[in-house]
């Protein structure tokens, strides 16, 4: 058995766990769950400094922000003209 305890729990790892959830995407519905994972990325690596108010290292906001592009690109692939 696994001891899941002695994993590490990085912002890389967590990047490129939601680069493939992004990846796995089928339609519109899955990028809308792939943009709330996103979030919850944004979040867990993220300092709180108050009630809904997260402050970001350097690393964590540029992690982010190559999900933010890799989502619009999902999205697109699912736009309906």
């Amino acid at each position: 058995m696994m001891d899941y305890s002695q994993q590490r729990n990085t912002p890389e790892i967590g990047f490129y766990k939601a680069i493939r959830v992004i990846d796995s995407c089928k339609n519109i519905y899955h990028v809308k769950a792939a943009r709330n994972y996103v979030n919850l990325f944004f979040k867990n690596y993220s300092s709180s400094s108050g009630i809904n108010i997260f402050t970001p290292s350097y690393k964590v906001d540029s992690l982010y922000n190559q999900l933010l592009f890799e989502l619009i690109k999902a999205e697109k692939r699912f736009e309906t003209t």
